[in-house]
């Protein structure tokens, strides 16, 4: 996915088209709140995958890809913004 956005960040961004993708890490989407709400060991162990020792909230993820859509990103193209607290760069 990666290499398709930026082959095609390339291919438009003479038509000033920007491309790019957005990475999440584990997120609190309703099946992950279901799971760790269920069993505590599982809390844990997904608290414990991101540095930062905790899931995103949704609208973490929403606001940077609202940012990477808005003019403050205007010369941003063919970029993976990860949004994973910390868990790639361990």
């Amino acid at each position: 996915m990666i290499g398709l956005t930026k082959a095609v960040a390339l291919q438009y961004a003479k038509d000033n088209m920007r491309v790019n993708a957005l990475c999440p890490g584990v997120t609190a989407t309703a099946m992950i709140r279901q799971t760790m709400d269920r069993d505590e060991a599982a809390r844990k162990m997904i608290e414990g995958h991101a540095p930062i020792g905790r899931v995103a909230d949704p609208r973490e993820v929403a606001e940077a890809a609202i940012w990477l859509a808005s003019g403050a990103a205007s010369f941003i193209t063919g970029h993976a913004l990860v949004v994973d607290g910390g868990f790639l760069a361990q």
